[in-house]
Order: C-alpha cells, then structure tokens, then sequence
C-alpha cells in the first residue's frame, strides 16, 4: 500500500526537525542506508553525499556549532507530490556557531522510499551567500587560534 500525505510528510518533518537534537543518531534515522544528500544551489561546490559521507560532515560541523540549531519547518506549508513519494519543507534555521549567530533558510526536498519512513534522497537548497558569509567568519576563527 502506498504511504499517505500523512506518513509522508511526518517522515520528512522528522528528517528536518532532527537538526534540532544534533545527535548523529537522531540525524540519520530517518535516511536509509542508501541515502544521498546534495547540497545546493551546485555554485556551493559540493559534491553529493552517501549516507558515510554525510556522517562525516554532521561530525566535522559538531564542534563549529555545538548546540545545534533552532529549526522552524513549519512557517510554510510543504508540497506533498504523494505519487513521487517527494516532500519540499520549507525551513528557517538558526544556530549558535563557535564565530557568532548563523541564520538561513532552506527547502529541503525529500525524496521517500517505497513505504515513505526513510529518505533515499535529500536535496538541501540554502541561501549561498549566507553559508559563504558563515565559511569566512569560521576560517577567520580558525586564523585566530593560537
């Protein structure tokens, strides 16, 4: 049976709600194990990811920001294509990183598989020249360090 607009949109409000835990754990629940995440627009320069590889991400931006973020995935109403098992969530983000406050919105379409618990494809869009304002405040923290 297919999954509903229901099931389809807890899985990927969960999937974008789990920054706010910011355990690895709780980050890769609801992605199955063949799970790609692409970061765009593609002018950030960053290739797509396995589900390792964005392990590997979550654990190098840990320290950088160590509380987590605040996400707000619920200012707008996603877009359910039910057929496709995709979800666009729109979300504004903000955290505390270790160079200052970082805020920035993001619609993440959430590509679900079959029963729709887990994502196999996450497509993250953010605002690209607030993650580049955010990459030079960290390289300037890292020059500081004694």
């Amino acid at each position: 049976m297919a999954p509903t607009r229901a099931q389809l949109l807890e899985t990927a409000i969960a999937l974008v709600e789990a920054f706010e835990t910011w355990t690895i754990d709780a980050l890769l629940a609801k992605r199955s194990t063949k799970s790609t995440q692409h970061f765009l627009p593609e002018s950030l320069g960053r290739s797509a990811q396995d589900i390792d590889g964005f392990r590997r991400h979550i654990e190098f931006l840990m320290p950088l920001v160590p509380d987590g973020f605040k996400v707000n995935a619920r200012y707008k109403e996603p877009m359910v294509d039910e057929a496709a098992r995709k979800v666009a969530v729109f979300a504004k983000c903000s955290a505390n990183t270790v160079a200052g406050p970082y805020h920035n919105e993001y619609i993440f379409i959430i590509h679900l598989n079959e029963d729709g618990t887990l994502a196999d494809k996450v497509e993250e869009f953010l605002d690209s020249s607030l993650v580049r304002e955010l990459e030079s405040r960290l390289a300037a923290f890292e020059e500081q360090k004694p």
